[in-house]
């Protein structure tokens, strides 16, 4: 229907879920890798944080390991590529205060500190019931506007694509299952080009989110339009940030 008598338009309801599609694929791949580790081909994909935050020896969450990133063996440059481990190995399967200071601690140069923990609904169900009241503190993050959990100077939030138990291995998105959840303590660093986590978006137009416009597919009236993508995503200080993995209480 059109005019005064529409309920909503299904074009901008279909556009709208588009973009949500868009940004449920990018932030899948965002807890993933670009390499070509079989039986699984990603270098089409974003070389994100399981890539990214290891230390090219002991296995991401996936049961993985990554000895070179961004092109830099990271033995030959040690530490400077690696994800630090300290006390709290990244496989970790019981949910406590003292895993998660000692992991957030292990990230802690000076001033530089986690500002932002991520892990799934499951696993920050387990922190809660972990936790006596005093240690939960719910907060709104004033940078991304976000409900979490204060712990030290980082906020822990909730996202539902990060890998876990409930977490699904969608054909259309990509896989975000896991036998057990996942913890990420991230430090973003500074804004703008100094930032140590950058996602570069093409120069193209058409591939920054472009949309192609709405081509007829088949001898009917229906069309279809593609949103397109092209970029990666980089870690300049892996030393600052981490994963852990292996929580199942």
């Amino acid at each position: 229907m059109a005019g005064p008598t529409a309920f909503f338009s299904t074009l901008k309801v279909d556009m709208a879920s588009a973009a949500l599609t868009m940004s449920a694929i990018l932030e899948i791949a965002m807890f993933h890798n670009g390499q070509n580790i079989p039986p699984n081909d990603r270098t089409a994909e974003l070389n994100g944080l399981e890539e990214a935050l290891t230390d090219g020896t002991n296995l991401t969450w996936t049961g993985a390991t990554f000895p070179s990133y961004g092109g830099q063996t990271r033995a030959a440059v040690s530490p400077a590529l690696n994800s630090p481990t300290g006390l709290i190995a990244p496989s970790v399967t019981t949910t406590s205060f003292r895993a998660l200071e000692h992991s957030f601690m292990s990230c802690t140069i000076g001033a530089e500190r986690p500002k932002i923990g991520i892990t799934t609904n499951r696993e920050m169900g387990f922190i809660a019931e972990t936790f006596t009241p005093q240690q939960k503190i719910d907060v709104l993050d004033p940078e991304i506007n976000w409900p979490g959990m204060k712990f030290n100077t980082a906020t822990i939030v909730v996202s539902q694509y990060c890998p876990g138990q409930d977490g699904i291995n969608d054909p259309d998105i990509g896989n975000y299952n896991n036998a057990s959840e996942t913890f990420w303590w991230i430090n973003p660093g500074p804004q703008g080009d100094d930032a140590y986590l950058r996602l570069y978006i093409a120069q193209s137009p058409k591939f920054a989110f472009g949309f192609t416009g709405f081509k007829g597919a088949r001898d009917d009236n229906q069309v279809s339009g593609q949103l397109l993508f092209g970029g990666n995503f980089t870690c300049r200080s892996p030393r600052l940030s981490r994963g852990l993995y292996g929580f199942v209480k």
